[in-house]
């Protein structure tokens, strides 16, 4: 109804009310079929999966979610995570180890000389 942009506009709102895990639970049914029939990516569904679950205290299941830990960022706890890999790319995402190198040189602290 609104397009690529207000749908994506929409997904990074939702994404991040954390503070509403309810409303962010009910958007990731309506995301999971919007992403079948074509109209969501597998990054969209994987990220919210993810924030859902860690926000619920359970394991992540795509690897998308980090903490800041001592200014290196830490992967939060993954489901399963020897196939991890494969349910990354089911979903057209990298290999977690590409992903994590990137989120290292953009979120990492590193000193300065």
């Amino acid at each position: 109804m609104v397009g690529p942009d207000g749908a994506d506009a929409a997904f990074v709102l939702v994404q991040h009310a954390d503070a509403d895990t309810t409303l962010q639970a009910r958007v990731l049914l309506l995301l999971a079929r919007a992403y079948i029939e074509g109209e969501a990516t597998g990054q969209q569904q994987a990220l919210l999966t993810d924030r859902v679950a860690t926000a619920r205290g359970a394991p992540q299941v795509y690897g998308t979610q980090v903490d800041l830990v001592a200014g290196r960022a830490v992967l939060k706890p993954i489901l399963d995570s020897s196939s991890v890999d494969a349910r990354r790319a089911a979903v057209g995402l990298s290999p977690l180890r590409e992903y994590l190198r990137l989120i290292d040189s953009a979120y990492t602290v590193h000193p300065q000389p």
